[in-house]
């Protein structure tokens, strides 16, 4: 059996369950297994621990279309979570002189440490804190008033809260990444530019020579005649 479980609405008005652990030993393990948690020192499961009913598919839920309620099967386990792999590092950029570096090669390692699952579910803002009843339920009940609704609106599940974190993390992470990239870019097209212009430069002084010396090739004929 499940504790009571508390419903309320999302910011786009999509119903939302907060269900506590099941009673049950190896039921409850199960659930520890896929929230990816161990029990100790910073993280212990009490009646306050909720998950979120978008951690469910539809098919764990027996549905009631007379009262629009649903009920969490007695063996349903969470399993729609959105983990992150590991969170990118970026690294300091290199000095100037090592800016002219292949921006093909770049930017294939940057996206190759962004690479993976960034749709992160941003239904939950906050850590869970909600009352609990030891009267077992398994039906969603509403919100027996604008208070209680408004408790539960501007809290959420801790395990929606972590995905949707790391999701921050990583567009912070990617936006400073590119924001490098761009710079290196910028100073690859500036050493581009003035290797060009060095390269002018030195056809330049190559036809300035060619000159000098057909001038002095013509001065030695003038003064060859001359004798």
């Amino acid at each position: 059996m499940h504790t009571r479980q508390r419903a309320t609405k999302d910011a786009l008005g999509n119903k939302v369950s907060f269900l506590g652990f099941p009673n049950d030993p190896g039921l409850k393990k199960k659930w520890i297994v896929a929230i990816r948690r161990d029990q100790g020192k910073k993280f212990q499961i009490t009646k306050r621990t909720k998950v979120c009913s978008k951690h469910f598919v539809d098919s764990d839920f027996f549905s009631n279309y007379a009262s629009g309620r649903r009920r969490l099967k007695e063996h349903a386990v969470p399993s729609v979570f959105n983990f992150p792999s590991q969170h990118p590092k970026v690294q300091r950029p290199p000095p100037k002189q090592r800016c002219a570096t292949n921006v093909q090669q770049l930017t294939t390692q940057r996206q190759g440490a962004f690479t993976g699952n960034g749709n992160f579910d941003g239904v939950c803002a906050q850590d869970v804190d909600l009352p609990s009843s030891d009267e077992p339920s398994n039906e969603d009940t509403e919100m027996s008033s604008l208070e209680q609704q408004s408790s539960v609106s501007s809290q959420g599940c801790p395990f929606c809260n972590e995905a949707k974190t790391a999701a921050t993390q990583n567009q912070q992470l990617l936006k400073a990444a590119q924001n490098d990239l761009k710079a290196r870019q910028n100073e690859l097209l500036r050493v581009k530019m003035e290797l060009r212009k060095a390269e002018e430069l030195e056809e330049e002084l190559k036809a300035a020579k060619l000159k000098v010396l057909q001038i002095t090739r013509e001065l030695e004929t003038d003064a060859g005649g001359g004798r």
